[in-house]
């Protein structure tokens, strides 16, 4: 089994990320979500969440295992473009808020 590529990788929560990561096991390819735990600039650890039916979970987790130092450096150089991105659509999700009007007087 190999990793082909890590797409859609985006922050939900303040140190919490999500990823689509794309597997090939012989002559197929799988997808799988990955659950990255983040802490400043750092990529802590990477949990598989929900994966496609026809790979074995415990093949998955022996992957990440086995490649985890490598995976998180290449993480970790994302993350502060991650976390610009996160910023962003906080302040324009804020700005999209009406606030009702009231008449003080």
């Amino acid at each position: 089994m190999q990793m082909i590529a890590i797409e859609d990788t985006h922050i939900v929560a303040d140190n919490l990320a999500v990823s689509r990561a794309v597997f090939a096991s012989g002559d197929r390819q799988y997808q799988a979500e990955l659950r990255l735990y983040l802490q400043k600039n750092d990529c802590l650890g990477i949990c598989l969440g929900r994966h496609d039916r026809g790979i074995d979970t415990s093949e998955l987790n022996d992957y990440l295992l086995s490649h985890k130092m490598e995976l998180r450096q290449k993480i970790s150089t994302q993350i502060p473009e991650l976390r610009r991105e996160y910023r962003q659509k906080l302040l324009a999700d804020k700005d999209d808020i009406n606030w009702p009007v009231v008449n003080a007087g």
